[in-house]
């Protein structure tokens, strides 16, 4: 099982094409599948792999309109309710 070593931040980054400061976002937020080590952050790539399918199986906001429309959802209800 050498292919199951555990990644850092870095390559976790790289892995996934984005800057490392995103990484510890999501790993704070525990919205990423990772675990710390001394108090640093580590991450087994099935894990990795595994989140992404996850990810690419829910549907997507792919325009600003949508999220505008899910940010604004809550506060059109509230001004329909005063009315």
């Amino acid at each position: 099982m050498v292919d199951s070593y555990a990644m850092t931040v870095r390559d976790v980054a790289v892995y996934l094409n984005v800057d490392e400061k995103t990484i510890y976002r999501l790993a704070k937020r525990r919205e990423l599948p990772g675990f710390k080590v001394g108090g640093t952050w580590r991450f087994k790539k099935d894990d990795i792999d595994r989140w992404i399918e996850e990810r690419k199986a829910q549907p997507a906001l792919d325009t600003t309109s949508e999220r505008q429309s899910l940010i604004s959802a809550p506060a059109k209800a509230r001004s329909d309710q005063r009315q």
